[in-house]
């Protein structure tokens, strides 16, 4: 992996604290070099999920849905000890449900502070959905308990958020994966920096698009979003977002008690 000689992860306080996590440059890094470099088959896939599991789940069923049940199996074996997968130190490194601030994690009390935004509507209309997905794998879980461990909706609600902003569509077929290490940069709107997919090879890469000096962050674009995208997706509001086309959803996020205004938990 490109990244182990680049970069290196670190937390809250650190270097930046602001930043729960990111990721920084343990040497100079030049505008066009490679910054990460992951193989597909070092991604997460829902085809990963066992296939005792596929034949009971619905058609319907979503593919973040099948992500989210591969990492309730990872984290479960991590905590009962159990045999653990390659993907278990990068399992280990995704953030407790307390670091996560997605707008439908939170109480209602700070849910009504956004009651005169749009946001508020989205927020409700993602917690419908979480629902139902939650009651079609409801059985699965029940059912395997070895698996996965009790899981309740909050469980799943908070699973939900670490899946949903740690996976993106690639390739021609648009297949949903998780891609270890990526999701630990940081987002930065200024940023032209963003992951592009070898077909042809099966890699995804990230590529500088600036200079970084040794201890630097270095930073991605998770793309074109406002503060009310971010916040629902990534728990997260940054000030003067060029894609907010005079929103006040940073007001309205930066007032909430408890809310972040600078970055993810990457």
């Amino acid at each position: 992996m490109a990244t182990q000689d680049l970069c290196r992860g670190s937390r809250a306080g650190t270097m930046m604290a602001i930043y729960r996590r990111g990721l920084f440059a343990s040497r100079p890094v030049r505008a066009g070099e490679r910054v990460l470099e992951i193989s597909l088959d070092l991604m997460i896939a829902p085809s990963d999920l066992p296939g005792e599991l596929s034949t009971v789940l619905s058609s319907t069923v979503k593919p973040w849905t099948k992500l989210a049940l591969i990492v309730l199996m990872e984290r479960y074996k991590g905590q009962a000890k159990l045999q653990s997968s390659a993907w278990a130190p990068y399992i280990s490194c995704l953030p407790e449900p307390a670091e996560l601030d997605n707008t439908f994690l939170w109480e209602d009390t700070e849910l009504s502070y956004l009651r005169a935004s749009p946001l508020y509507g989205k927020t409700r209309e993602r917690l419908e959905m979480i629902t139902t997905e939650f009651g079609q794998v409801q059985n699965a879980l029940d059912v395997w308990p070895q698996l996965f461990g009790k899981v309740s909706l909050e469980d799943f609600k908070h699973v939900y958020a670490t899946v949903f902003s740690r996976s993106l569509a690639i390739g021609e077929d648009s297949t949903l994966v998780m891609i270890p290490m990526l999701d630990f940069f940081n987002h930065n709107a200024t940023s032209f920096a963003k992951l592009s997919f070898n077909g042809l090879l099966n890699y995804a890469v990230v590529t500088a698009d600036r200079d970084y000096a040794e201890n630097d962050q270095i930073w991605i674009n998770y793309g074109d979003l406002s503060n009310a995208e971010l916040a629902l997706d990534y728990g997260f509001a940054v000030p003067e977002n060029p894609y907010d086309e005079g929103s006040k959803t940073t007001s309205w996020f930066s007032c909430v008690p408890g809310s972040s205004t600078a970055n993810r938990d990457a």
